[in-house]
């Protein structure tokens, strides 16, 4: 409540509030005046106190550390034993607990020239100090005979509880004890003293009465005590002094620091008497920086300088001020130039050392704070509003208690209702508890930094891309700021882009030919299944090697692929692809470069035909029908433009929809200025720095084309209907984009448009993702090969052109219809089995059978089949692709028969040269004598005939390029007896052969050598004259090698005659014909083992190409 408070009615209270203070400052002088007399006699013990140095009478010492040299004044204590000898008589001493003698009066000769010169002694005399310096009580002392054997007294000086030292009396006699002379001469011999002398010293050691020891012990006792206590005094004095010092350095070093702040402090300082209308005492610089008045002028004037005494406020502080004696609050000042200022004021009421009343008054300038709050207001405000003009929800929650704070008006357009004021788990949910997957935790953590993610909403049927944050509330108070946009349209155009993605991705694996994705560093960067299967790698294994690695000519490989950057592209460049096995595939590549958005070049996409097959089927076309020639010819040139069709497909794919980013804009319509968001800048590549944009500059850059569309979008929006249109916008750099613009205008009254505000979204890119995938469409629907979709039951449910032209039924004639229509009488239910593998998970992959056409006619397919999966995972359907392969099949007819006549001719060809040879070398041996060079010709013969026995086998044979390698060692090794039937030798042969082993020429012509060399070999050294033996050929096969493919044989030729010489190594013999069987093993990949016992075994084992 305010109560305005009149002059005199200020006067009274400051009247009672000094009598207040009056009464406690009459106790506080009682205090002081005590404190000082206190400090007056401090200061005269202090005089006293600091004869001896600072260090040694520090507090921080402790009192066990001191010695009794730096506690006691040495001089005087000596002076005071002086004068007591002098009076009683008595020897004594001031010692440390150390045994070291501070002062001391009466030394007898005995002592000093005696016992304190002997160590032992000496011992003695310490020893005996020790004994008296321990266990005398304060106030009491302790009579004891020294081990030299006279008497001694001392009593303790004490620090409070703590012993210092001993005040001793001695060495003496009783008068009434008489002496132990013989003691004292056995102490002379035993430490070495002149007897007499020694004897001399004794007599003048004092011998004192008991009355006269107990009344000097008495006062030496009192002595110790005076000792103990002035010396505790002094110590207790210098700490007080020390901490008086401490104390008053400390009240200067804070008086000092006070006064600089008041000197330097920003805030006013003002020190005022609050009677006679609050007149001013003194103020500090910054007082008058703020109130413009020097301090001369403002001292002795009244508050009313500085208050409006008519405000209300004022009267609430005085009046606080006096019943509390402290005020603080915020009141409005007057400067000295009349003008006013907004100020925090700090007062508190006080009386000064003289019992006088005082204010002391802190002002802190305020302008600026309430500037900076009256525009984060206004800021506030402008950003609420925009947030309402936005499409995006935003909302504010108290992380703690959940509640809504604040939800902007699309926010409750989407959820419905206020929503301030309830909890936003039941508002936007429809949930009873705090959300599971709620980031109040994670932002908390991280306080200030924004955390990204996606949700979807099933409240509401939609898919938000989110942002959440810790700010700052205006009540100063942590809170959830989240912004989230509605993402459920691009959502399901990216699931709608993943499954065209992922059917286009199996059209491709299904592809018949390798496909291969290179990028401009010659990397492979995505390969088809075709493409694994031609080279033998993985696709992990391809990706990333250099592509031109895979074919037999590395660099013609590199320099095709740079004639595809050179001129965008090549057809039918032909290569050779090696497999990791050996094979050879030669194709025909078709390639061209693929550019990103913005037109680089970033790869090459390639295609590559295998013709092996069509080299054949060229090959024996051109001998039989020129014709066969130029259909395959015309065959090729339709792949050629179903692979570049397929290849335009593909570069859709490369292409990726990016996030699409909306930014808000406002126009003042009054004055034509334009505002636009940082993200509307971006949107229309415009520096934000470098352009203040306006109408006429939006409009420059609207497409010539589309310009008088949005103006008459714009003029109906300001006719009250909304504008919500698509557009082209040309950039500076002359890139053109479409955007999306959604607006309203805001009328006052009488329907006048004032403001227009609105989004603008760039949509380029779903434009571009739309216009492709409708390509890609119509690239599968002019493939060459019938790409048909049939549902699990084989319903076909999709049919392109080219099923239609392979089997002859149009769209509208097929579809709805099963798939069992194209089945020949004879395959009946193969499809439904196809489908039932592809159920099972199982491949089916180039599967040649027979299909029948509309008209009858029964045609070669050959057919891949590929699952279809819906969004869930599910199998929903089958896609298949087929392929007419009827030429093909008959053109390999064609040259299977031509094949066989061509063989069977080569074979006799051969056999017949093979012939004639070894004709030749017979007539050539007649004209020799020499026993070795008619053996060795007789040995070429033999090898001859072995090459020429099996070229004789293939033309008797069906006419397949394999030999029954079986019978073949027979005839050989028959041939081989009768030709080396030697002298009376009784030879015989064994043949265990494996039945049924077919092997090709390449395996055949080298075995059968071996076999020739082996079999000779026994034949000729095996055995001496007339000596029985046998010669054993044994051919079987092994265990499958896991790691080779081809079957696995062993070969096993042995004698038992003599053996081979140990000294002989296999690897270096020096005969023609074991080399040439090392020779020939290493031309098969094999091994040959030799063993020594009971004559000798070669044991050979390989693989080979078994043909059946």
């Amino acid at each position: 409540m305010t109560n305005n408070l009149s002059e005199d009615e200020l006067e009274v209270r400051v009247r009672e509030r000094t009598a207040e203070l009056e009464k406690a400052n009459q106790v506080l002088r009682a205090d002081v005046l005590e404190r000082k007399l206190a400090e007056e006699a401090l200061c005269r013990s202090e005089q006293r106190a600091r004869t001896k140095p600072e260090t040694v009478l520090s507090p921080a010492r402790e009192v066990a550390d001191l010695e009794l040299a730096e506690i006691v004044d040495v001089k005087a204590v000596q002076s005071l034993l002086d004068d007591f000898y002098k009076l009683t008589n008595i020897p004594m001493a001031l010692n440390d607990l150390k045994g070291n003698v501070l002062a001391g009066i009466g030394w007898q000769d005995i002592c000093t020239r005696f016992h304190r010169v002997h160590v032992e002694a000496c011992q003695h005399c310490i020893e005996s100090s020790m004994k008296l310096s321990l266990g005398v009580a304060p106030g009491e002392f302790k009579l004891f005979k020294c081990k030299n054997n006279m008497w001694d007294i001392s009593t303790s000086i004490m620090i409070g509880d703590q012993q210092v030292g001993i005040l001793f009396a001695g060495q003496f006699f009783f008068e009434d004890e008489p002496l132990d002379y013989e003691l004292f001469r056995f102490q002379a011999k035993l430490y070495g003293f002149n007897e007499e002398e020694y004897l001399a010293a004794l007599e003048k050691v004092p011998r004192l009465s008991r009355e006269a020891v107990n009344t000097g012990m008495a006062f030496l006792t009192k002595l110790a005590h005076m000792i103990s206590e002035l010396s505790y005094s002094n110590i207790k004095l210098s700490r007080s002094l020390e901490v008086r010092d401490t104390l008053m350095d400390a009240l200067r070093e804070s008086e000092k620091r006070y006064r600089m702040l008041f000197d330097h402090s920003t805030d006013a300082f003002i020190l005022s008497d609050p009677r006679g209308g609050g007149r001013i005492l003194s103020a500090n610089p910054a007082a008058c920086r703020m109130l413009g008045w020097t301090e001369e002028e403002l001292i002795g004037r009244g508050r009313d300088v500085v208050f409006n005494l008519e405000d209300p406020a004022v009267s609430d502080v005085l009046d606080e001020l006096m019943r509390t004696g402290s005020t603080k609050a915020q009141l409005t000042y007057t400067r000295k130039n009349g003008t006013t200022f907004p100020g925090e004021i700090s007062s508190a009421f006080f009386t000064d050392s003289n019992g006088e009343p005082r204010v002391v008054i802190i002002i802190r300038d305020i302008t600026e704070r309430k500037l900076a709050e009256e525009a984060l207001a206004f800021e506030r405000s402008q950003l609420l509003s925009i947030f309402d003009g936005i499409d995006d929800v935003v909302y504010v929650t108290d992380p703690y208690t959940y509640e809504v704070l604040y939800a902007n008006k699309a926010m409750k357009e989407t959820f419905g209702g206020e929503l301030v004021g309830g909890i936003c788990y039941r508002e936007f949910q429809r949930r009873d508890s705090p959300c599971d997957f709620c980031t109040n935790p994670i932002i908390l953590k991280e306080k200030g930094k924004p955390y990204h993610w996606e949700y979807y909403n099933p409240a509401v049927d939609r898919y938000f891309m989110i942002v959440d944050r810790i700010i700052k509330w205006p009540d100063g108070r942590d809170v959830r700021f989240e912004i989230a946009k509605d993402i459920t349209e691009r959502k399901k155009a990216e699931e709608a882009l993943r499954l065209s993605n992922l059917y286009n991705r199996r059209l491709i694996e299904v592809s018949l030919d390798p496909l291969v994705t290179i990028g401009p560093e010659g990397k492979i960067m995505d390969v088809n299944e075709a493409t694994e299967q031609v080279t033998g790698y993985s696709r992990c294994e391809l990706i990333g090697t250099d592509f031109s690695d895979y074919f037999t000519e590395p660099g013609k490989a590199r320099a095709g692929y740079k004639r595809v950057f050179t001129y965008g592209k090549v057809r039918d460049y032909p290569l050779e692809i090696r497999h990791k096995d050996g094979y050879i595939t030669p194709v025909l590549y078709n390639a061209s470069v693929y550019r990103d958005e913005n037109g680089k070049i970033i790869g090459v996409f390639a295609a590559a035909r295998d013709i092996t097959e069509l080299r054949k089927v060229e090959k024996a076309l051109r001998k039989v029908h020129d014709n066969l020639e130029k259909l395959v010819e015309a065959r090729t040139k339709e792949l050629e433009k179903a692979y570049n069709r397929l290849q335009e497909s593909e570069k859709g794919l490369a292409e990726a929809q990016r996030m699409s980013h909306i930014g808000n804009w406002s126009w003042d319509i009054a004055t034509n200025e334009l505002f636009w968001s940082d993200e509307v800048y971006r949107i229309f590549g415009v520096n934000p720095q470098e352009f203040k944009v306006n109408y006429d500059l939006f409009l420059s850059y609207l497409h010539p084309e589309d310009r008088d569309h949005l103006i008459n979008a714009i003029n109906e929006g300001l006719n009250g209907i909304p504008c919500d249109v698509d557009y082209r916008i040309i950039l500076a750099d002359g890139e053109e984009r479409i955007v999306h613009t959604e607006a309203e205008v805001i009328f006052y009254d009488e329907n006048i448009p004032v403001q227009a505000k609105g989004i603008v979204q760039d949509i380029t890119e779903r434009k571009k993702t739309e216009e492709k995938i409708k390509t890609l469409a119509n690239a599968l629907e002019s493939s060459n090969d019938a790409i048909v979709t049939e549902s699990l039951e084989g319903i076909i449910t999709s049919w392109n052109r080219g099923a239609e032209q392979i089997y002859g039924y149009s769209a509208e004639e097929i579809l709805g219809k099963d798939i069992s229509i194209l089945e020949p009488a004879d395959l009946k239910g193969e499809i439904k089995q196809l489908i039932e593998m592809i159920k099972r998970g199982e491949r089916v992959k180039h599967y040649e059978t027979s299909r029948i056409k509309k008209d009858g006619t029964l045609i070669n397919t050959s057919v891949s089949l590929s699952p279809i999966f819906n969004a869930s995972g599910e199998l929903v359907a089958i896609s298949a692709i087929a392929r007419d392969i009827t030429e093909r099949i008959k053109a390999e007819k064609a040259l299977a028969e031509i094949d066989k006549i061509r063989i069977k001719e080569i074979h006799h060809r051969i056999k017949n040269n093979l012939q004639v040879i070894s004709s030749l070398l017979d007539l050539q041996a007649e004209k020799f004598r020499d026993k070795e060079v008619l053996e060795a010709f007789r040995e070429s013969q033999s090898r001859i005939f072995s090459m020429s026995l099996i070229h004789e086998e293939l033309y008797k044979g069906d006419g397949t390029d394999t030999v029954d390698f079986s019978a073949y060692i027979k005839k050989l090794a028959e041939n081989l007896f009768q030709t080396y039937s030697l002298g009376g030798k009784k030879i015989r042969l064994y043949m265990d052969l494996e039945e049924n082993a077919f092997f090709n020429m390449d395996s055949a012509v080298p075995l059968g050598i071996i076999v020739n060399e082996l079999v000779l070999n026994s034949l000729k050294h095996a055995f001496n004259e007339n000596q029985e033996g046998e010669i054993r050929i044994r051919l079987c096969r092994e265990e499958m090698n896991h790691e080779i493919s081809n079957p696995f044989f062993s070969l096993t030729i042995s004698d038992n005659g003599k053996g081979i010489p140990e000294n002989i190594e296999l690897e270096r013999v020096e005969s023609l014909g074991l080399q040439l069987v090392n020779i020939f093993v290493d031309q098969l990949e094999g091994n040959i083992e030799l063993k020594r016992n009971k004559g000798t075994e070669f044991r050979i084992t390989f693989s080979v190409e078994e043909s059946p």
